[in-house]
């Protein structure tokens, strides 16, 4: 909201809204439409919506710049969705209305707001794979504002910035602002910041998002310029009210963070504590950790290793988003140049730190990427044994690269070149 401190006269009450959208529509139809009342937890696909409070105030005219701040009225609503606090707001002319927030990767409307907050309705949307265009690019110099799509435009405060990780992998990070352009008489001009960030990128896929916007950077001079494909990205209507959303029935075992609040556990060994009431599935099998549980655990590298009653390991971000992986000597696959790997339908999948597919195909098998190559596998199939390890045998084996290309012979190493030699002569792989 627009406002100075010369505005003085500030007066709370209750103050009469109009719908947002003009003339009232049949909410039950509009998919994504909740319904709130005060205090009233709504369970949506999103997790759960509260309204926590209704403030409405009216404003005196500033009697040095009346034009610039008239007398006027508006009504903010405070939220929380699954304990992220924000706010929306109803303002009158002459003042900013904020009537979209951002939660993750959920975006959140107010379509409705009646007088004293009888009928406060909000729509929830979530960021969509799909493309609504085709990706433009354009060139951002350092520090020089870009015109993504106006109001909004991109700033690129610095250039890239390679980081060395424990593992040996390296990274890439590059700092963003976005700002709002304020539509003037004579054309738009730089506003707000709405929003500063450093994203780090993963060398296999220099790409990153953005609420509702994908970057991927094409080609670059660090520290100077890059030129960047951009595109928006579709939204779709979350579904509420969730009736039968389990409760976190999962047990979870992990190391907590020195300066996490005790919580009742059961110590299964020096490291880790196992917390009932920790986990559970949402309708479509995604895994949910109670954030109360995600604000406790240790992290190592940035990821905290969670071990999931029947359903294994998991690598968990610092925001929730959890990442199902293979167990490696009784942990969680570790990182190695960055990358991970896990399952989809039986087969070994590399994944970036941002959890998302770094190698588009999927193997029988593959192992860690060590030096810029893992070995991997097709038609291989592990030796029945009575013993707890077991080997792989059959198959074509090869060695792949970031991009997932197959390693020319001449570009291996000796040691390389050794273990394709050792699976040919003894077909299989311990």
């Amino acid at each position: 909201m627009k406002r100075s401190f010369l505005v003085g006269f500030l007066c709370f009450g209750f103050l009469a809204t109009p719908h947002l959208d003009g003339e009232t529509t049949e909410e039950s139809a509009i998919p994504g439409l909740v319904d709130l009342s005060l205090d009233v937890p709504v369970k949506t696909g999103a997790g759960t919506l509260v309204l926590t409070s209704i403030v409405s105030e009216t404003i005196a005219e500033s009697p040095f710049l009346p034009k610039s701040y008239p007398a006027g009225s508006g009504t903010t609503v405070h939220f929380s969705l699954d304990g992220v606090a924000f706010e929306l707001s109803s303002m009158s002319e002459g003042y900013e209305s904020q009537t979209n927030a951002w939660v993750k990767d959920v975006r959140v409307a107010l379509v409705d707001l009646q007088p004293r907050g009888a009928h406060v309705a909000v729509r929830l949307d979530r960021v969509s794979e799909r493309r609504l265009d085709e990706p433009r690019t354009v060139r951002a110099t350092k520090n020089r504002p870009v015109v993504l799509e106006p109001p909004l435009e991109l700033v690129v405060k610095t250039g890239f910035v390679t980081n060395g990780d424990p593992d040996g992998a390296s990274s890439r990070s590059v700092q963003v602002e976005f700002r709002e352009m304020y539509l003037l008489e004579g054309g738009f001009s730089t506003g707000q910041v709405l929003d500063e960030q450093t994203f780090v990128l993963d060398p296999s896929k220099m790409s990153w998002r953005w609420r509702d916007w994908e970057f991927a950077v094409v080609k670059s001079e660090p520290g100077l310029w890059m030129d960047l494909s951009f595109a928006r990205l579709a939204l779709e209507p979350i579904p509420w009210p969730i009736q039968d959303l389990e409760p976190y029935d999962l047990s979870c075992s992990y190391t907590a963070s020195s300066d996490a609040t005790n919580l009742s556990a059961n110590q299964i060994d020096y490291d880790w504590d196992r917390y009932e009431e920790c986990a559970r599935l949402d309708p479509e099998g995604r895994l949910q950790i109670d954030p109360a549980h995600v604000e406790r655990v240790s992290l190592d590298d940035g990821f905290a290793r969670v071990l999931v009653q029947t359903k294994g390991w998991y690598h968990v971000r610092p925001d929730g988003t959890s990442l199902s992986a293979i167990s490696f000597d009784f942990s969680p696959d570790p990182w190695s140049e960055g990358l991970t790997r896990g399952l989809r339908e039986g087969k070994i999948v590399y994944f970036n730190r941002q959890f998302e597919e770094a190698i588009s195909h999927h193997y029988d098998w593959g192992w860690p990427f060590e030096n810029g190559h893992a070995l991997v596998c097709e038609g291989c199939e592990l030796e029945d044994s009575e013993f707890e390890h077991r080997s792989l045998v059959g198959g074509r084996w090869w060695f792949i690269d970031h991009e997932g290309n197959e390693v020319e012979h001449e570009l291996l190493s000796e040691d390389e070149i050794s273990r394709l030699e050792r699976l040919s002569r003894h077909g299989k792989h311990r």
